[in-house]
């Protein structure tokens, strides 16, 4: 579990991010590792200025799921596409390789499957979160990976957003998004975090989002953030570059 959010701003083509920096065991009882993980990475290359950042299983074994995403980032550094969009499409695509490979050849020793999902998310390893610039135009795609442990393959499921208007696209708990950034009842507890639709400021939203879903109250509203907290780390994707409003704790 990990809780990210991200703010578009259409007139600025600008994006703000925030996540918490908890890293710890997914299983009962819950063992803390770090709270100061840096969740969130940035990459320019020729083309593109890419953020990306993921929920859920970030390491199998010795297999780092990040080291990855920056390998495929840099393989793709020299080739031409048409957007960003297509861009992140092979990127994510030639992700799935990668993990068929590394099953396959033994890095990866075997794939840890989560229990607690939705029928409709069963088998998802962990959801990318890809955004930036690409040639000065702004992109971003959410994809989720999954797998089948029936038949051994790899699937994944990719969403496209448009950024046509402001937006907030947050990671984490649904039901503590719902409250934070919806118009239904919200938790008195963490109401002091809902987002002002009259003052929206980017940092504070992704912030909140994420303080929310790290508040002792956020464990009764949904138990998946048992494992949410620690250092929340922030940053802004500009047209003019990447710049920590937050940073991270090295």
């Amino acid at each position: 579990m990990t809780a990210i959010a991200v703010a578009f701003d259409h007139s600025e083509k600008s994006f703000v991010i925030a996540s918490d920096g908890r890293c710890a065991t997914s299983t009962m009882p819950v063992q803390i590792k770090t709270d100061t993980q840096q969740k969130i990475h940035f990459e320019q290359t020729q083309y593109v200025a890419i953020v990306y950042a993921m929920t859920g299983l970030a390491a199998i074994g010795s297999f780092e799921t990040m080291t990855a995403v920056h390998g495929q980032i840099q393989m793709l550094s020299k080739r031409k596409f048409n957007d960003g969009y297509e861009y992140a499409d092979k990127l994510c695509f030639n992700l799935t390789k990668v993990f068929e490979k590394a099953l396959e050849d033994g890095r990866i020793p075997m794939i840890p499957m989560a229990g607690d999902l939705p029928p409709e998310e069963t088998g998802r390893l962990f959801r990318l979160l890809l955004f930036g610039h690409f040639r000065k135009k702004p992109f971003l795609k959410i994809a989720s990976f999954y797998y089948n442990e029936n038949v051994p393959h790899f699937r994944l499921r990719a969403q496209d957003e448009a950024l046509s208007q402001n937006g907030i696209f947050p990671f984490g708990s649904d039901e503590i998004a719902r409250m934070i950034f919806g118009d239904g009842a919200i938790d008195p507890r963490i109401a002091h975090f809902k987002y002002d639709r009259n003052h929206p400021d980017a940092q504070t939203a992704t912030t909140n989002f994420v303080k929310a879903c790290s508040h002792p109250a956020a464990l009764e509203i949904d138990p998946w953030c048992r494992i949410v907290g620690g250092h929340i780390h922030a940053a802004e994707l500009t047209k003019n570059g990447f710049a920590w409003l937050i940073p991270p704790t090295v």
